[in-house]
């Protein structure tokens, strides 16, 4: 048996012609939930016994602009405090849930030239943040609290589309950012890096 209960309240915004959408829910809810095992993956959580209750509340807010014609900007932010509330493991009662950072963001910027000499090339850029994450939980047998701290990584695009030929390069964190992605899914400390840069570049031609 397992159960869950989520409440979300919020606004959206849309204004200036459509040129602006914006969203920003507030959540507020219990489940149970596998607590010394369980798999989290973002907002995803897998569970085989139940054996707990989580709380998380919090706010988001996602926004997406496009202040002049080829110019285009994707915002998000989310605020989530969460808390186990019951656990078989008295140790875990009160800890923040793993992998679930308090403050996280983001924000996204390109622009496409739709004219003159340089018309087809653009350019992107992307920021991500994440606050300090609980790597692990405390348990009776290990009640160290292993936490992974906040990073900020870069991304880049260039991109060129003319007729039937175009071509993207990409680079993800750009700036080479060492951090941790995640610290494990058991009551063992399992330390996963973050993807060092990577570049990757892709053409592609139409023939007919």
């Amino acid at each position: 048996m397992s159960g869950a209960a989520e409440f979300e309240q919020g606004g959206l915004l849309d204004k200036m012609d459509g040129l602006i959408r914006g969203q920003a829910p507030g959540r507020d809810g219990t489940g149970e939930t596998q607590l010394d095992q369980g798999r989290r993956s973002g907002a995803r959580r897998r569970s085989g016994r139940q054996n707990g209750e989580e709380r998380a509340q919090g706010v988001e807010l996602e926004i997406d602009a496009q202040p002049r014609d080829g110019w285009q900007i994707a915002f998000g932010y989310s605020y989530t405090d969460t808390e186990i509330v019951q656990s078989d493991q008295a140790i875990q009662i009160g800890s923040r849930l793993q992998s679930a950072p308090l403050h996280a963001g983001h924000v996204w910027s390109r622009y496409d030239v739709r004219s003159g000499v340089l018309q087809g090339f653009g350019v992107g850029l992307g920021v991500v943040y994440s606050g300090f994450r609980l790597g692990i939980l405390p348990t009776s047998t290990n009640p160290a609290v292993f936490v992974m701290p906040s990073y900020t990584t870069a991304d880049v695009g260039l991109y060129y589309a003319r007729e039937r030929f175009n071509s993207t390069l990409r680079i993800s964190n750009l700036f080479d950012e060492h951090y941790i992605e995640t610290g494990g899914f058991s009551g063992e400390t399992q330390i996963q890096p973050g993807a060092a840069r990577n570049i990757a570049l892709s053409l592609k031609v139409d023939l007919w």
